[in-house]
């Protein structure tokens, strides 16, 4: 878990803002394969990420602020939580990918409550 925390740290701080997403995207694809992802950008930096049926918007400074090396799980996060609110059934438990995102590193940890964040 520690090395891929550290990979994650690696990538926010060597990354642009637009390599940084289709990282993120290309995880979330890895962990989820049954979701196609596609992305759409406007002229005016905005964002449409497609998960198979569900989708979110964002701009570029979501991106930059959800860029952060202290969490670099925020993103991830931020695009599970629109999916989830959509009806996406997630199992937070599933995998150290998504242990990470959701704040769950003993199997007594509840994790993060999206409804407060997002």
């Amino acid at each position: 878990m520690e090395r891929e925390l550290l990979n994650r740290i690696n990538n926010v701080e060597n990354m642009n803002e637009n390599e940084f997403l289709f990282k993120v995207l290309t995880d979330l694809e890895l962990e989820f394969p049954n979701h196609k992802i596609s992305v759409i950008e406007s002229i005016k930096r905005l964002f449409m990420v497609k998960f198979g049926t569900y989708s979110v918007l964002l701009t570029l400074d979501d991106i930059k602020s959800l860029k952060d090396v202290n969490d670099p799980y925020a993103l991830d996060r931020y695009l599970l939580a629109h999916f989830l609110k959509d009806g996406m059934d997630v199992d937070p438990k599933a995998s150290n990918y998504l242990r990470h995102i959701f704040g769950i590193y003993d199997d007594s940890d509840e994790g993060i409550n999206f409804d407060d964040e997002y």
